[in-house]
């Protein structure tokens, strides 16, 4: 569930990068303006399509949204939307600044106002639009699971940085979305048509979660262990001993699960085993289910 859900049947060629606008706030606030530019700037190219307008003396954004034709076909507040999210979103992705999460979440609310309005006034499906609805960081927090279908390496990259974040509910999310994603053959519809091809190679998956074992955040190493515990892949084997001796117990007990799956992880949960507590008394059964 996304807030862009209904764009996949309004405006699909744009739903793409709505959701990976929205699967970016938490974890990349200034990726998440970049998305949000991308959707602007292939609406307002839509909607000079579709309102047959004639293309201004630029062709460029500004010049496209600024033109009087546009003006006089499109209301007052959708312009001055668009014009905040471009000039927010150059700041973004041109002047190299920290963008803060709230200024990422306003440019979003703008974002799924026009797309609404859009959608409902020009597109072949005004009924599925959710006119009575606010864009929702809640809900954009769980969108994980849409960029885990859409795939590709950007996919990759965006769940991985958010490894950690959020409720229980949403680290679930991005588990499952990255799991899903490095399935063994693993690939999504339309994947031609993505970037990346739209399918993430497993081993792509298995290292940005290796490399996550390193992270400073407990809870951020503890999700990548549970990934690749998903994956079942014997090349994580090494890294998940070593994080089976984390400083964490959480992040001990999710690379032991995840070594429970793994051939050839019999030593490792034996030595575990001498723990104590919940860790050694997970490795003496997980140990034991394997001899």
């Amino acid at each position: 569930m996304a807030n862009f859900d209904f764009a996949r049947k309004t405006l699909p060629a744009l739903h793409a990068d709505c959701v990976r606008a929205e699967s970016y706030l938490t974890s990349d606030p200034r990726a998440a303006c970049f998305y949000a530019r991308r959707v602007v700037e292939g609406l307002v190219s839509y909607l000079y399509d579709v309102l047959a307008l004639p293309l201004p003396y630029r062709d460029d954004l500004a010049a496209k949204v600024s033109d009087a034709g546009f003006q006089v076909r499109v209301p007052h507040g959708i312009t001055a939307k668009l014009t905040t999210i471009r000039k927010v979103s150059n700041t973004a992705v041109h002047d190299g600044r920290l963008i803060r999460p709230d200024v990422a979440l306003a440019v979003l609310r703008e974002l799924f106002n026009v797309v609404v309005w859009t959608s409902y006034h020009h597109s072949p499906h005004p009924g599925v639009v959710p006119l009575q609805a606010a864009f929702d960081p809640e809900v954009a927090a769980k969108a994980a699971f849409g960029l885990g279908q859409l795939g590709g390496p950007d996919a990759v990259a965006a769940l991985a940085a958010a490894l950690g974040r959020g409720t229980a509910t949403q680290r679930a999310g991005v588990v499952t979305a990255l799991g899903r994603l490095g399935a063994p053959g693993a690939s999504t519809p339309g994947a031609a048509e993505l970037p990346g091809g739209g399918a993430a190679p497993r081993s792509g998956v298995a290292g940005a979660a290796m490399a996550a074992l390193a992270a400073d955040n407990p809870a951020a190493r503890a999700d990548a262990a549970e990934v690749l515990g998903l994956l079942e892949d014997p090349a994580a084997l090494p890294a998940l001993a070593v994080a089976a001796s984390d400083p964490a117990e959480d992040v001990r007990l999710a690379a032991l699960m995840a070594l429970g799956a793994l051939p050839g992880a019999a030593p490792v949960l034996r030595g575990a085993a001498e723990a104590e507590g919940r860790t050694g008394a997970l490795a003496r059964a997980l140990a034991s289910r394997l001899s």
